[in-house]
């Protein structure tokens, strides 16, 4: 992939700015050319309440991203994806004519009116059950929001070039290939579960709950504050495979150690931790009961807290190998990457990544 991004950014030296608007952070990678190599540049900055352009104008000024030309995911919360089937004759019609065909037909999959949404769709492709259907994923925001985000953008006075799908993007970075994986992007008050081929989107399905749940089980099972609760998870993970009988043994004792403060942390978290795992378990073999020819050998996990323990627990419970997201593994050496390094440290970055390279993307498959 390392010629691939050096290839797309040969008309301009920099990209615009993804930017993936999370549950609590704002997260933003920008590309760069200088002497023949392509580099990254990254940050996030934690969301104040109802103050998002002033957050925004913090986090491009403070980090040195070059222009003010953004291209952003509208926030998972605030997007509905629904498979759509509609007539095979729709795609011979005009463009107004497929908008009024897409609006009818999404009445019966969304909660809203289509008339107040802003409606996108991804092709699928053609099925052929008694008559040949168009299949696609109907994308839906209520125009209040799309609205209030631009609003946002304005007071800040950055361009948005583009709103894109946190889970499309999240894909377009990671997932490549011609081998479909699963993304699961633990946020802090939702999770977001998608699948992808070739850097496309086929299936999404948003969780309403994430990280969150797993830091109040924490702390009230230990009397901790939330941060505490989050640095606890940070520092000792989550380790499933001490007995009980010991840590309640160190207990008595009054002496416990790393991997025996880890086991009660699991011991606390795991309720909220396997109702997560449940919902993407539910949400995988129901994509793999719609696409049985389809096989999907692997997830990848993003996240902006990923406790030491939880790769395990999801690989186990879901019975499929899970690594972490890296969205710049097969682009860049690390030695130009500048501040990003591999791992949990990247996987952040990978949805926001994704947005960046957004519009090289669809160049390059237009050439």
């Amino acid at each position: 992939m390392t010629t691939f991004v050096k290839t797309i950014f040969n008309r301009t030296r920099c990209s615009p700015v993804g930017l993936q608007i999370a549950d609590s952070a704002l997260h933003a990678v920008q590309y760069s050319r200088s002497n023949g190599h392509v580099q990254v540049r990254t940050a996030s900055q934690r969301i104040s309440e109802d103050d998002l352009h002033t957050d925004l104008r913090k986090l491009l000024d403070q980090h040195d991203f070059t222009g003010r030309e953004i291209i952003a995911a509208m926030p998972s919360r605030d997007v509905d994806v629904r498979p759509l089937r509609l007539p095979i004759e729709s795609k011979d019609m005009d463009s107004e004519a497929f908008l009024g065909a897409l609006t009818r037909n999404a009445r019966s999959v969304l909660l809203y009116d289509p008339a107040e949404a802003v409606l996108d769709y991804l092709p699928l492709g053609e099925e052929e059950n008694g008559q040949k259907d168009l299949n696609l994923l109907l994308v839906a925001t209520r125009k209040e929001h799309v609205n209030r985000l631009l609003a946002h953008f304005d007071k800040a006075h950055v361009k948005c070039r583009a709103l894109d799908v946190s889970a499309q993007a999240g894909l377009r970075a990671v997932c490549q290939g011609p081998e479909a994986c699963a993304l699961i992007e633990l946020d802090h008050l939702s999770t977001n579960f998608s699948v992808g081929r070739n850097g496309s989107l086929l299936f999404s399905r948003l969780i309403k709950f994430g990280m969150k749940k797993i830091l109040d089980e924490v702390a009230d099972a230990l009397g901790l504050s939330l941060p505490e609760s989050e640095n606890s998870l940070a520092r000792f993970g989550l380790d499933q495979n001490v007995g009980v009988y010991k840590i309640e043994e160190a207990a008595t004792s009054g002496v416990l150690d790393r991997s025996l403060l880890s086991s009660v942390l699991h011991e606390a978290a795991l309720p909220a931790l396997k109702r997560i795992a449940d919902e993407v378990g539910r949400s995988l073999q129901y994509f793999r009961r719609l696409n049985q020819d389809l096989n999907v050998p692997q997830a990848l996990l993003t996240g902006p807290l990923i406790p030491e323990g939880v790769l395990e627990y999801l690989q186990n419970r879901l019975g499929c190998p899970v690594s972490l997201a890296d969205p710049f593994s097969n682009m860049l050496d690390i030695s130009n990457k500048g501040p990003m390094r591999h791992g949990e440290h990247a996987c952040i970055y990978t949805v926001a990544a994704g947005l960046a390279i957004k519009e090289k993307c669809e160049w390059m498959n237009t050439q």
